[in-house]
């Protein structure tokens, strides 16, 4: 667990670095690449997060990937309002759907916690 915590900053540190490197000297093709690329290493380290530090084992970890995506999505397309809130949106959705599954799974430990979060991953598949 020392070893994972030592490389944690350098390795997410390198990340970005790559990323910006790649946004500095490339097209827009590598660059949509290594934002998808850098989009999908943090949904990584916060699943490590959630496993490796507090045991939680969740199986419905991406929808709330998917409640960002939509609501930066709805900002920017329905709304009207420019591209450079969409971040903002996704976060503020992001935390509002945490604290209320948040307030329904912190009841439930075991093998209930996977099942509760199970049900909501479908309740998140069916929305979307």
């Amino acid at each position: 667990m020392a070893d994972r915590d030592r490389l944690r900053w350098p390795l997410t540190l390198a990340l970005f670095a790559t990323t910006a490197i790649v946004a500095g000297f490339s097209g827009t093709y590598w660059i949509g690449i290594a934002t998808e690329i850098a989009i999908f290493v943090i949904f990584a380290l916060s699943i490590d997060f959630l496993v490796g530090y507090t045991g939680l084992v969740t199986l419905g970890h991406a929808g709330f990937m998917g409640v960002g995506a939509y609501a930066s999505a709805y900002v920017t397309y329905f709304l009207g309002l420019p591209p450079i809130l969409a971040p903002l949106a996704a976060i503020l959705a992001g935390i509002v759907a945490g604290v209320v599954v948040g307030l329904l799974v912190n009841r439930v430990t075991g093998v209930f916690f996977i099942m509760v979060t199970l049900a909501i991953s479908m309740l998140f598949y069916s929305w979307a």
